[in-house]
């Protein structure tokens, strides 16, 4: 079997298992308020575009740290044309909430920050109060000026903690504003937060812990 084969078989078998893990929330009536299960459908969807994308960037895996690029590379132009028919096609149909997501995330993977920030302010134009898209938007905006949350971020996080008080993104992206402002109280308040919701011995808690540790030692600027 060749290494591209095996590439594809295993992309194909992780988009089909995390299709399962996301959607079964949604069937057994548990995705929590505010928090719709398509956007995590759409995700899991997009695990394939994601790899698609890595394979553009590194080639075959069987000819990672080759000097010789491999023979059927595919290009990232590609997936940039894909990207831009499905702009051209939202154009047309302004009102596609799933089509502005998905051309949001696919724009991320392409580290097309500012058009990213774009395709959610349309998603967040059709669905205002939706805490994974305002936690997402908030969290590309960020990244499109340079990694601040000031302004349009923190904006959108606090209307996604009022949507959903538990969601996770919107709590690990105000744990970190208040922390860069040195509001440490609230910081600690916001990471143990998270925490509490994350499986204790996984990374991400670990990730947690290491912050609200930075947080409690964080002081005030004078």
């Amino acid at each position: 079997m060749t290494p591209l084969l095996l590439f594809w078989l295993a992309a194909g078998a992780l988009a089909v298992a995390v299709t399962l893990l996301v959607l079964r929330p949604a069937v057994a009536g548990t995705a929590g308020p505010g928090r719709p299960w398509w956007p995590r459908a759409l995700a899991a969807a997009l695990l394939p575009l994601a790899a698609v994308l890595s394979y553009a960037r590194l080639g075959a895996p069987g000819a990672i740290g080759r000097d010789q690029a491999p023979p059927h590379r595919l290009q990232e132009a590609d997936m940039a044309g894909m990207v831009q028919g499905l702009q051209a096609r939202l154009q047309a149909q302004g009102d596609d909430l799933p089509g502005w997501f998905t051309l949001a995330r696919s724009l991320e993977v392409l580290e097309r920050w500012d058009e990213a920030a774009a395709a959610w302010r349309q998603a967040l134009r059709l669905a205002p109060r939706d805490a994974d898209l305002l936690a997402h938007a908030a969290d590309a905006i960020a990244t499109a000026q340079g990694g601040s949350l000031a302004g349009e971020p923190a904006a959108l996080v606090a209307r996604a903690l009022q949507a959903d008080a538990a969601h996770p993104k919107a709590l690990a992206l105000a744990a970190t504003a208040a922390q860069r402002e040195g509001r440490r109280g609230e910081a600690v308040t916001l990471w143990q937060a998270l925490l509490a919701q994350l499986p204790p011995d996984g990374e991400a808690a670990q990730r947690v812990r290491e912050s609200l540790a930075k947080a409690r030692e964080t002081r005030p600027p004078p």
